[in-house]
């Protein structure tokens, strides 16, 4: 893992460049180092001597702007080797500011300690960029804001960074509840570096035993497709995702074929019905050359039906401390044809 400083909030309030620098004397500095800014700005002489403090960082050094940089910020954004900033991410480039009471001499000295501050950060911003001084000047005077697509044409960030996506259920379904109990906990963040380069920003491939412990109802010809596209652990969310729809298609294909086979045979064989036969044998008749096994009525001495074995067998389950959606699976598995059976009692 890199080192890691969060600049959040006001320079010089929420944090210090006392703070810094004792988090950089705490690490070992040849380790990458990875700094997310996300602050309005604030005092010029911290953000002067953190800009300072991570020049001085002889590890290879990332900054992510983390949507604002802005006044003092963006010039210690432009300490970094490698810059990033979020797709709505912002940058805020302006004169350096500052509040003074007394007389002219106090007025002057301010005056002239703000032209120093300026050409400290004239530099800072030329020297990312490539801008000569006169054009870093006009953007500054103008207190310009700069969006990440132009801050990438500028030449202020090296990239912008790509949004995290999290995989969604593409249908609506399939239950929350559901979902969660096929794929378990939600993923926990992970080291976002592969290869040999320690700053990269690429998600790492998930392996098989990350899959089948996170997906364990997944095929392993899928398991193994995602291990051969090298695909991350998000990715592979989404082709489970993708797995369960089709399961689910082809499920409800089964049954409307079913359904159709079933009307098409009632249809096909007739009934006689006489006036002398009650009307209970007769319906009897009818589900006979339909296929339908007559269900026995419960009595103390009957096995109890389909439908009061499943709902009994999952009352048992959530009474161990199973989720409604877990027991339904659990139960699916463990009684194969169950299920067909409640299906067969309702169309009796």
């Amino acid at each position: 893992m890199p080192n890691e400083i969060k600049l959040y909030g006001v320079i010089g309030e929420d944090v210090t460049a006392v703070d810094v620098k004792t988090q950089l004397d705490a690490m070992d500095q040849t380790q990458p180092l990875v700094v997310r800014i996300h602050s309005e700005g604030g005092a010029v002489s911290d953000g002067l001597a953190m800009y300072d403090a991570f020049r001085s960082y002889v590890g290879p050094k990332r900054a992510v702007v983390e949507s604002a940089a802005l006044s003092i910020a963006s010039h210690i954004a432009m300490a970094f080797d490698d810059l990033e900033i979020t797709e709505n991410g912002y940058l805020m480039i302006h004169n350096p500011h500052m509040e003074v009471a007394g007389d002219d001499v106090a007025h002057a000295q301010a005056a002239d300690c703000l032209s120093q501050l300026k050409e400290s950060m004239v530099t800072a911003y030329s020297t990312r960029t490539g801008k000569s001084r006169d054009e870093v000047l006009a953007v500054m005077a103008n207190e310009t804001w700069i969006n990440a697509r132009d801050a990438l044409a500028g030449g202020y960030v090296s990239r912008i960074m790509p949004p995290q996506l999290r995989a969604v259920a593409k249908t609506k379904t399939i239950p929350k509840a559901v979902l969660d109990s096929l794929c378990g906990e939600p993923d926990k963040p992970s080291p976002q570096s592969t290869g040999d380069d320690p700053m990269s920003s690429e998600p790492i491939a998930a392996t098989i035993e990350e899959i089948e412990a996170k997906f364990p109802t997944m095929k392993p010809e899928r398991i193994l497709a995602c291990v051969k596209k090298k695909l991350p652990m998000a990715s592979v969310m989404s082709e489970a995702l993708a797995a369960m729809e089709d399961e689910l298609t082809q499920c409800k294909a089964r049954l409307a074929q079913y359904e159709q086979e079933m009307a098409a045979k009632a249809e096909s064989e007739t009934v006689t019905v006489t006036e002398d036969e009650p009307k209970e044998e007769t319906m009897a008749k009818a589900k006979a050359k339909a296929g339908v096994k007559p269900i026995a009525k419960a009595t103390n001495a009957t096995k109890p039906s389909a439908k009061a074995q499943w709902d009994s067998l999952v009352s048992s389950k959530m009474t161990a401390g199973m989720s409604k959606s877990k027991a339904v699976l659990a139960i699916a598995k463990e009684h194969p044809g169950l299920r067909e059976q409640m299906v067969a009692e309702a169309n009796s």
